[in-house]
């Protein structure tokens, strides 16, 4: 967008404030913002049935930047000329998506996104921005990624523990997993010292334990890690997507970057109505079609001119025989190319439907059969199929047929109104001719519609509440140091478990540069260790304090505020 202004969260425009959608920002040749670029964050927290990312603080967007600034550009039939806008930044980052598929064709739209903004050169504030997003794209870094040797294959998350979760294998709010995640190695040679760090951009996810630690891995192997395994901790977001980035460290090569991603709960299909016009369901008929209006009816085979205008079967398999036809006109019985078929305009009504628990929209089936012969150049008859989420107040359109379909046809889609309490399916046939321009005769128009479905998904999420638990006994005097890959790890031991105290369920990391000033908390995690990745000068000193706690208190080692 080229709304670069200061209008939070309405600054970035649809389709680029999509969550999902991969939204470029410009720069110039400096890596320097654009003027005109829009920035964000977005939201939707007035969009029913979403009402997600409330601002503030709102989505951030953009995701990425790319040159868009006198941007050179091929001017049709003219040579070239330099152009300024996010149209020009946005091809950029579609010329690497196109590489990174020509290197691995198997990448999903959630890979890609994910690969792009991990490898981008961060610009602006540290860390992922309202102005710069993640960064500005690199092509080597984010091709070079794809061509890497260790990939993401697979996860399991392990909510088993009654301090964690409720067992049921899926994320829910409240919930604390251990998420097992297996690596591949793509190589042809042995990769060792594998270490994974795992980190997201999704809101309201905590992430304890982010480094975990894998075995050796011959070529073409895979393992899943050794010791503590990642874990997470959902805080809010029943049905949200989380987008989970790993960065892959080996001791033989480059950096390798991948990711994955999860919903939190567990998705439920939903059926709202269901019709294969074998009975009655209530549909109605309107429209000003004197005689060839919709009846239900088992459609009567019609050929003429050697063309099939209406099938001899419906679209249901057998036992199935009706469908809802236009007259339903029998071949000899009365057609003959000038009545028999719609004359004006035949309308036909679902009933009422709610598809309000729809949390990703309300998806259409319904088979359609259309014949239209044109008999003048005037001639615009057509069928359509409509919607309405207001009890038929308002419709929008779904899809328009203006020539004959090939047989029955289905029409499979999410359809674009919010689902609601009230929705309701049109189908409308209409003989239709321009104003003004002469014709002889009439336009042969037919339709049929069968096998008409509605369905949608919601997310469930189980409430979570821990057990009653003793406190842990103290961590104690047992930290032990070592620098491991240039950052310091921490690690101790378990708490001990006795009649008076329960395990840990938690452990949480203070630090403080000078004690005497005080301690702050740095980091909870469900693991006997931490790694402290803070970069930091020649002679400088940290300290650490380790304590516990679970659902019945804390352990008492945390520092006096």
């Amino acid at each position: 967008g080229n709304e670069g202004g200061d209008d939070p969260p309405n600054d970035v425009t649809t389709p680029a404030d999509v969550p999902r959608m991969i939204s470029v920002g410009a720069t110039d040749c400096d890596d320097v913002l654009a003027t005109f670029s829009s920035i964000g964050p977005v939201s939707w927290q007035d969009i029913a049935p979403y009402n997600d990312y409330p601002y503030p603080p709102g989505l951030i967007k953009p995701d990425l930047m790319a040159p868009g600034v006198d941007t050179e550009s091929h001017r049709i039939c003219n040579g070239y000329w330099e152009l300024n806008g996010t149209s020009m930044a946005a091809p950029h980052v579609a010329g690497v998506i196109a590489m990174m598929l020509e290197t691995d064709p198997s990448l999903d739209p959630a890979a890609i996104k994910e690969l792009l903004e991990s490898t981008a050169v961060d610009l602006g504030s540290p860390g992922k921005d309202n102005e710069y997003g993640s960064g500005r794209v690199d092509a080597v870094a984010a091709v070079s990624a794809v061509a890497s040797r260790l990939r993401y294959a697979s996860h399991v998350f392990d909510d088993s523990n009654p301090q964690y979760g409720n067992g049921d294998g899926d994320l829910d709010v409240g919930e604390t997993a251990f998420v097992e995640v297996t690596l591949t190695n793509r190589g042809d040679s042995t990769a060792t010292g594998v270490r994974a760090r795992l980190t997201t951009n999704s809101p309201g996810v905590e992430i304890l334990n982010p480094v975990a630690y894998y075995p050796d891995l011959a070529a073409s192997a895979s393992a899943a890690s050794t010791g503590s395994p990642f874990s997470l901790r959902m805080n809010q977001g029943c049905g949200q997507i989380v987008r989970l980035h790993l960065q892959i460290d080996h001791a033989e090569g480059a950096t390798s970057y991948s990711g994955f991603s999860f919903s939190v709960g567990v998705k439920e299909d939903l059926l709202f109505f269901e019709d294969d016009m074998e009975t009655d369901k209530g549909w109605s008929v309107g429209g000003d079609e004197p005689d060839n209006n919709f009846v239900r009816e088992d459609p009567h085979e019609v050929i003429w001119m050697a063309q099939t205008i209406q099938p001899e079967d419906d679209a249901s398999p057998a036992p199935g025989v009706r469908a809802q036809v236009t007259g339903n006109p029998v071949a000899g019985g009365g057609f003959n190319g000038e009545d028999g078929d719609v004359d004006k305009v035949a309308i036909l009504d679902s009933p009422l439907f709610d598809g309000s628990q729809a949390r990703e929209g309300v998806r259409v089936e319904v088979f359609r059969w259309f014949y239209h012969t044109t008999r003048g150049h005037g001639d615009i008859s057509r069928g359509e199929i409509l919607m309405s989420d207001d009890a038929g107040a308002n419709f929008s359109f779904l899809i328009r047929d203006n020539t004959t379909t090939e047989g029955w046809e289905l029409y499979d889609a999410i359809v674009p109104n919010r689902p609601t309490t009230q929705m309701q399916l049109r189908v409308t046939a209409e003989e239709l001719w321009i104003a003004g321009v002469p014709h002889t005769g009439d336009a042969i128009v037919e339709m049929l519609v069968d096998d008409v479905r509605f369905s949608g998904s919601r997310f469930l999420c189980d409430a979570f509440t821990p057990g009653a638990s003793l406190a842990p006994n103290p961590v104690g005097n047992t930290l032990l140091l070592r620098k491991e890959y240039g950052e310091l790890r921490l690690s101790w031991s378990a708490t001990a478990v006795d009649a008076g105290h329960d395990p840990a369920s938690l452990y949480q990391v203070y630090s403080s540069p000078n004690p005497d000033q005080g301690f702050t908390i740095d980091h909870e995690t469900t693991a006997t260790h931490h790694v402290d990745s803070r970069t930091s000068s020649a002679g400088d000193a940290a300290y650490f304090i380790v304590g516990a706690s679970n659902t019945g208190g804390s352990s008492g080692e945390e520092p006096a505020p």
